[in-house]
């Protein structure tokens, strides 16, 4: 089954990333695209201390504000298809996980 996506009347091509960091920089170019022009996308990458949020980073934190009365909160993370989860992906989430059950008050915003 081939499926096509359309943008803006525009088919769209498949791109396929061998390095993550590339990957990374079209999430951040494309931001407003992907996740909406009601979500505010911060490029965490650089910005915090590895040892701040449990001894991994994430790529990116989304603020999604299209309910301004209940916005949504998000940790982002850009993986190629070829990380495995249960070895490489698992244990990041985990490790954010670990930080706000430990950590519950602390704000993520207060790290950058």
């Amino acid at each position: 089954m081939t499926i096509s996506i359309f943008l803006n009347g525009q088919n769209c091509q498949q791109v396929i990333y061998n390095k993550e960091d590339a990957f990374e920089k079209f999430v951040v170019d494309n931001a407003e695209t992907i996740f909406g022009t009601n979500s505010i996308y911060v490029d965490m990458k650089h910005k915090i201390e590895n040892s701040s949020l449990g001894g991994t980073i994430p790529d990116g934190v989304l603020i999604n504000l299209a309910d301004l009365e209940n916005p949504e909160f998000y940790l982002v993370e850009v993986e190629l298809q070829n990380h495995d989860f249960r070895s490489h992906i698992y244990p990041q989430i985990d490790k954010f996980f670990d930080f706000f059950r430990t950590y519950p008050k602390t704000s993520i915003f207060g790290l950058i």
